[in-house]
């Protein structure tokens, strides 16, 4: 049919296409002169109704009415496209559940071998039931066109992600491939090989699942049915160039370890930001066949840390008696990398992984490997069946207690490159005597923060709050405030009577300084809220979280007041400054290297950007204002703190802080002096120091086994004391004053 070019043809398209019931229609338009008399004016207002999706109205436009219903599902928008066929969104039109839709094309529903193999998917993705494998819901055929009905998975493929932000850390990586290993895993054991395991295959859901999607090649081998070897499968390549294994360009059998290679060359494209091999089609496959996987590591020298670059070494191996043997063995090869395994509802923390800095590794006897290879092995078994059954817990953005420097010399360089000044660890003061632990919590501990008559509350990974007596060190409050969550961040309000609390897949609570119990609650962020501040008033709050969001609101009612949106995905922390003036947040890697670790302030009153500071060469894990309000100083996960003018945007001083990263800083009051603390990601080489601002030379430092494993620093209102929660579950008291 012509387009419609008025509203009338607009509206007899739309009832040919049964999409709107007529009797709903009625009822909202009860006189359709109302309607705006262009059609396209008319269709804009269908869809602000939410009565027509885009897609629909744009076929609608373009003169179609028909093809919008697959047997009972409505299609909503087109999501994807394959070899196999088209990926609908769609919904049940009696249940109104979003499904994705996958229809076979039209040639191909004519080909016996490509509608086998369209069936062979279902049958498939019919015997597969794991957290992290799309599932499948129905199999059917209208239309003319046969159809799978799978679960909708909201998110976006690994690729795509790549290709917007770059490379991914090593952590974050590493916990990807860990998920869908674990997906795997379940897959081999019954029976099937998915035989395309790649990054546009790996999707990521909001919440930091991966789902892998597409057994179109997918092929059993234990299923006498499944087998069409004879027909064609095994003497055609399938699979894509960029990941595919050797096996598979010969034409060879496929198995488990078809997929540990393919799973293999996706992580490290995860690290590099690109596959393994480049070139022309030919010479890609070429070097699948034929080139020394040993040469990768070059390649991912700086990018992750030579341990595991030797098991993305082993994992594309050109023999597969070479490989890793399982997916379950290939999570044991990933576990030191990975972050806190789970235990029921809670968080346990992982045993102290390698340093991760070459030079530093301990040599060990063979007895020894064999022993530690055993231990592994025995808690990997463990943790890729938590993997798969509780992967939700897992999120991508917890990497904060994994993220590491790569450096060993090549630390120093890039530090003397960067005009870092301050002594190194090495020269530092002679460090005073360590504070007792104060025990309690079972987690590790995210935050801490002071009231001003010198209590200290402290927050853990297992939903955890405990308020000590900063004196005694004795308990006063002991209460689980969100069961199975972590906690990231609290903060007191300033008339010190409440606690705010964040953390992953939990609202913000505003809870009692003296009991412990629950005020108020208000909106997080969706999946994860990284920080906290509270205005000096008393009146709002500023939250900030994986969604790139920073959000004011009421403290009283929780309505939103305002919002500031970052290109990075994950703002790390926000701070008011003390006069209440200006908001600061602080972010990780964004789509180009100007959104990337970046602190951008804000005029609190009007939202007005006043300054974006660039210098930090990895994520802004901390800012916080200088009493001024006119300086703020950051701590980076490039082992720095940064002293900043805000009027003139500058950098005022950058001292190499830590020898890893750094996890928090915070000024000493009247601002001359701050304290920092951080180290290395595996517990090891931790500090804790005190600086001084006009010079950047380290006043005190702690550098023993107490200050490893910092995740966490506040400072108490004289100055004389700074409470510290770690790894180790331990909270400490520090004297920093003189």
């Amino acid at each position: 049919m012509p387009a419609p070019a008025t509203t009338t043809e607009f509206l007899a398209l739309l009832r040919t296409s049964r999409l709107v019931d007529e009797a709903k229609f009625a009822e909202l338009f009860p006189d359709e002169t109302d309607l705006p008399h262009d059609a396209q004016a008319c269709a804009n207002g269908l869809i602000n109704r939410r009565l027509l999706t885009k897609y629909q109205v744009k076929m609608l436009l373009a003169g179609k009415s028909r093809g919008f219903f697959i047997g009972p599902y409505v299609i909503q928008k087109p999501v994807g496209q394959g070899g196999m066929g088209i990926v609908y969104l769609a919904r049940h039109v009696t249940l109104d559940r979003s499904v994705a839709l996958k229809v076979l094309a039209n040639r191909q529903a004519q080909d016996q071998l490509s509608l086998d193999r369209f069936l062979r998917e279902a049958r498939a993705a019919a015997a597969l039931d794991h957290p992290n494998i799309v599932r499948l819901y129905d199999i059917g055929q209208g239309a003319g066109v046969h159809y799978l009905v799978m679960e909708y998975v909201e998110g976006t493929n690994v690729h795509d992600m790549v290709a917007k932000t770059g490379p991914l850390h090593f952590v974050q990586a590493v916990q990807y491939i860990a998920q869908a290993a674990a997906g795997l895993h379940h897959a081999h054991e019954k029976g099937f090989v998915h035989r395309d395991i790649k990054p546009s295959n790996l999707m990521v859901t909001k919440a930091g699942v991966i789902k892998i999607l597409d057994m179109g090649l997918a092929r059993s081998v234990t299923d006498a049915k499944d087998n069409l070897t004879g027909q064609q499968a095994e003497a055609e390549i399938n699979g894509t160039p960029d990941f595919i294994s050797p096996e598979q360009l010969l034409c060879e059998s496929s198995d488990a370890r078809t997929d540990i290679y393919s799973l293999g060359a996706t992580l490290f494209a995860l690290m590099a930001g690109q596959p393994p091999y480049v070139g022309t089609t030919t010479q890609k496959m070429a070097q699948h066949q034929m080139k020394d996987p040993a040469e990768l590591r070059r390649k991912l020298r700086g990018k992750a840390p030579i341990e595991l670059a030797d098991v993305v070494v082993k994992m594309m191996a050109k023999r597969k008696v070479d490989r890793y043997q399982s997916a379950e063995e290939v999570i044991a090869a990933l576990t030191p990398w990975l972050p806190a395994e789970i235990n029921g509802a809670a968080f346990q923390d992982p045993a102290p992984s390698r340093n991760l800095h070459r030079g530093e590794l301990k040599p060990a006897t063979h007895r020894t490997k064999k022993r530690k290879h055993a231990q592994q092995a025995a808690h990997a078994k463990k943790k890729w069946l938590m993997i798969g059954g509780s992967v939700g817990a897992i999120l991508l953005v917890g990497v904060i207690a994994l993220i590491a420097s790569l450096g060993g010399k090549d630390d120093v360089s890039a530090r003397a490159n960067q005009g870092v000044t301050g002594p190194p660890v090495a020269s530092a003061p002679a460090r005073p005597a360590d504070p007792p632990a104060i025990r309690g919590h079972t987690a590790s501990i995210n935050d801490v923060t002071f009231r001003g008559d010198g209590k200290v509350a402290s927050v853990d990974w297992t939903g955890n709050l405990f308020v000590w007596d900063s004196n005694t060190g004795k308990q006063i409050v002991t209460t689980s405030i969100q069961s199975g969550s972590k906690c990231n961040a609290c903060v007191s309000t300033p008339d010190n009577r409440h606690l705010v609390v964040v953390g992953d897949r939990m609202p913000v609570l505003v809870l009692d300084w003296e009991t412990g119990k629950q005020i108020r609650e208000h909106p997080g962020h969706e999946g994860t809220t990284w920080g906290v501040s509270v205005s000096p008033n008393g009146r709002e709050f500023a939250t900030c979280g994986n969604d790139g969001l920073v959000l004011v609101r009421d403290l009283t009612t929780g309505n939103e007041i305002r919002r500031f949106e970052f290109e990075a995905r994950l703002v790390w922390s926000v701070a008011y400054s003390a006069d209440g003036s200006k908001i600061a947040a602080s972010c990780s890697t964004g789509p180009m290297p100007a959104d990337s670790n970046i602190i951008r302030v804000f005029e609190s009153a009007t939202g007005k950007e006043i300054q974006r500071l660039v210098g930090h060469t990895r994520d802004v894990r901390w800012v916080t204002f200088h009493p001024d309000g006119q300086r703020l100083a950051s701590a980076g996960f490039d082992g720095t703190v940064r002293l900043w003018d805000l009027p003139t945007g500058k950098i005022i001083r950058t001292i190499g802080a830590h020898s890893g990263y750094v996890e928090r800083v915070a000024f000493l009051p009247g601002g001359k002096r701050l304290v920092s603390c951080g180290g290395l990601t595996n517990g090891q080489d931790g500090s804790l120091s005190v600086w001084d601002t006009d010079t950047g030379k380290e006043i005190r430092g702690w550098h023993g086994a107490a200050a490893n494993g910092l995740l966490t620093v506040a400072v108490s209102s004289n100055g004389a004391m700074a409470a510290t929660g770690s790894r180790d579950k331990i909270v400490r008291l520090w004297k920093i004053g003189d």
